[in-house]
């Protein structure tokens, strides 16, 4: 009986198969691989215009008074970084403005070395986020913070600062990730303050000074720098430093001063009104509670003579967490 042959491939036709299987499994997984990388990428874009300073420039950055300058060291990656210098009336401030989405969530990130710096956005259309250290211990550390905009919010301020009267800080690599805005936003005209003042008939937001309050009302949305007098549910409050938004009598940082209940003068009062001086002989003007003091101010209180390292308002000689005065001994 004869053979019945089975029809087989030739060799070559199975090797071109072969082939075939092949370079299509590598087109599928390149897509994907590209796919993933483009997908991840969109995720974790960064906002922030010259985020690490590498341009050379400031620009589009901003620093009240002049005070921040690019430097090649010490930096946290690259070749560049932001510096700025506190002042005893200035804390180094260097902002910009950025587009975003209405209703989008954001996290704000940034490397600093230095004391007391600050990292935070004004702006959002809901709790502005900020966050702060105490200091590096001389090397570069991050800080993140966080915040959702409101409804009809399309850009925000970022920004940066040190305190007054203390050392030089850096600030290097600054992110800022989620849902990217429309359009280029337009610059910060004034670096201390993210958002157009309002005019003085606005309607504070949280209620409005009491009696005979001479001093402006409060406004959430305008930003007060130290020393800046106000009204608020009847008594008047002194600004400890640069604020905005944080209700006098009702905020985390202590940022206000209570002045006492108005009587019809919204100004600082008279040292001998409100102060508790220093004893014996002491020749140094005493010490106001209601009084801004830059760095190296020498007040007396309490029978002693105290020179304060940097700004300070509020903070009483010998009495303070922050350790404000520095205390040169009996008058």
């Amino acid at each position: 009986m004869a053979r019945v042959p089975h029809p087989t491939l030739r060799p070559a036709r199975k090797r071109a198969l072969a082939a075939a299987g092949a370079a299509f499994s590598v087109v599928l997984a390149t897509v994907g691989v590209v796919a993933a990388t483009t997908g991840a990428q969109a995720a974790a874009a960064n906002l922030v215009q010259n985020p690490g300073f590498e341009s050379g420039a400031l620009s589009p950055w901003t620093c009240s008074s002049s005070s921040g300058k690019i430097v090649t060291s010490p930096v946290h990656s690259g070749a560049d970084a932001l510096q700025a210098t506190p002042a005893g009336s200035d804390d180094a401030q260097c902002s910009q403005t950025v587009s975003v989405q209405p209703n989008s969530a954001y996290t704000l990130s940034a490397w600093v070395n230095g004391s007391y710096v600050y990292l935070g956005d004004t702006g959002t259309g809901t709790t502005d986020g900020s966050t702060w250290t105490p200091g590096t211990g001389g090397g570069y550390s991050q800080l993140t913070t966080s915040f959702t905009t409101g409804a009809s919010t399309t850009s925000v301020t970022i920004w940066v600062h040190g305190w007054y009267g203390q050392p030089t800080y850096e600030a290097d690599d600054f992110s800022l990730t989620g849902p990217g805005g429309g359009g280029s936003p337009s610059p910060s005209t004034s670096p201390t303050s993210s958002s157009p003042t309002p005019t003085p008939s606005a309607s504070p937001t949280g209620g409005t000074g009491g009696g005979t309050c001479s001093a402006p009302a409060w406004v959430s949305t305008t930003a007060y720098n130290g020393g800046a007098v106000v009204s608020y549910n009847g008594h008047t409050w002194t600004a400890k430093w640069w604020t905005q938004g944080d209700i006098p009598g009702n905020n985390s940082q202590n940022v206000w001063t209570d002045n006492g209940a108005c009587s019809g003068s919204g100004g600082n009062p008279s040292p001998s009104a409100s102060s508790t001086t220093g004893g014996g002989t002491c020749s140094a003007p005493a010490w106001v509670s209601a009084t801004a003091y830059n760095g190296g101010a020498v007040v007396s209180y309490n029978g002693h003579k105290w020179t304060a390292k940097w700004w300070t308002q509020g903070d009483i000689p010998g009495n303070n967490s922050q350790n404000v005065w520095t205390d040169n001994g009996a008058c």
